[in-house]
């Protein structure tokens, strides 16, 4: 029996890694526009300056979404910060926590599409 082809040289093993890198760098860009529609629905008064600081970003070897933790008022928005309820009446926007639940239904989307071009090369 001879053995040869992507599976058995490493080309196979290289093409998935790359696979898997590239759909989380696909996976937080879309979690990045995800969370970028939603401000655009809640803020009644957006300025940009949020907003502009809210990014993919890859740290190591994850990729996060976030406004880089600069944000002073961030938390606060989000809802989660020590200054909203019970201090005040402002329970927070839902931007991050929808955009979250949206990218956990489209994650197996982006993996399909992104994975064609990987498997013509692993056979």
């Amino acid at each position: 029996m001879t053995t040869h082809g992507p599976l058995f040289d490493g080309r196979a093993q290289a093409a998935l890694r790359e696979y898997v890198d590239e759909v989380e760098a696909e996976v937080a860009q879309e979690g990045e526009r995800l969370v970028h529609q939603y401000m655009h629905e809640f803020f009644q008064h957006p300025t940009g300056y949020y907003a502009s600081h809210v990014r993919a970003r890859a740290r190591g070897s994850v990729y996060e979404v976030s406004d880089g933790g600069k944000i002073a008022y961030g938390p606060w928005l989000a809802g989660t910060g020590s200054r909203n309820f019970p201090r005040t009446r402002f329970k927070g926007y839902k931007h991050w926590r929808l955009a979250f639940q949206e990218l956990e239904k489209n994650t197996d989307r982006i993996a399909e599409r992104v994975f064609i071009p990987y498997l013509r090369r692993m056979q």
